[in-house]
């Protein structure tokens, strides 16, 4: 959130669903939120099969960005994508 070091023109832009994510599973470990990563997981999968034709292509890729990186945390225990 606060880097010593500047990054690459446009990383911040295209890491959003990511950085999302992880702030999302942060604030699961402070006990902010009302779901665990499996039941986001599984709601945003669900989520996904409505509306791909009624949202801008970029909305779907950052949803399917957030389910990759979530589905590794659940099922792999690691985080990819940085």
């Amino acid at each position: 959130m606060h880097p010593k070091s500047p990054f690459p023109k446009g990383y911040i832009e295209n890491k959003t669903a990511e950085i999302t994510t992880l702030e999302w599973l942060i604030g699961y470990y402070e006990g902010r939120t009302a779901s665990t990563p499996k039941e986001l997981l599984e709601s945003m999968i669900t989520a996904t099969g409505y509306y791909k034709n009624d949202t801008p292509p970029e909305a779907v890729k950052d949803n399917l960005k957030a389910i990759v990186m979530l589905y590794d945390w659940v099922y792999k225990n690691k985080i990819t994508g940085f």
